[in-house]
Parts: structure tokens; C-alpha cells; sequence
């Protein structure tokens, strides 16, 4: 996730694997897709495919992608106002 943003889209391909590292703050990678609120809020929901858990320090979470599609993550902690997409191509 960018922490300047709050927001990352990545390009991949099926089979790839993807890598967050936590440095310093407390944050999560949790698939599932956000509606908009203010700063730790809005409302998020997830959706099962993956879950890192509220990681923080030097902390990392790897998730293989084996099938195509475009994939909504957000953070635990920042809710709505940090969320990304992976998107799996062939």
C-alpha cells in the first residue's frame, strides 16, 4: 500500500506472488472492498481470499494470485482511506 495516498493499484500475472512489508506503523492487507467515510472510517468488508492480520515493525505477508480478476484490499486500521487493487492478468 502507498502510505502517502492510502491507495495502490499493482499489475501482475496469475501465479504471481505479492509481498507487503510493514515498517514502523500498524497496518493490514485484508481483501474485500471499502465504501467511503472520513479518516478510520467508512465501511469495509471482507471478502475471505486473503488476510494478513494487523501486522506491525518489520513484519511481512506474501499472497500467491492464481487466478485472473482485479482484486480490493484495504487496511483494518485505515479502513477506506487505504485500500488497493491487485490486477491478475494471464
Amino acid at each position: 500500500m502507498d502510505p502517502v495516498s492510502g491507495n495502490s493499484t499493482t499489475n501482475i500475472h496469475v501465479g504471481d506472488t505479492v509481498k507487503w512489508q510493514w515498517i514502523g506503523n500498524t497496518h493490514s492487507t485484508t481483501s474485500g472492498t471499502c465504501t467511503a467515510g472520513g479518516y478510520y472510517g467508512g465501511s469495509c468488508t471482507p471478502d475471505g481470499n486473503w488476510d494478513s492480520g494487523l501486522q506491525s515493525g518489520s513484519a511481512t505477508f506474501s499472497h500467491t494470485f492464481t487466478a485472473t480478476g482485479n482484486f480490493k484490499y484495504y487496511c483494518q486500521m485505515h479502513m477506506a482511506d487505504m485500500t488497493g487493487t491487485v490486477n491478475v492478468q494471464p
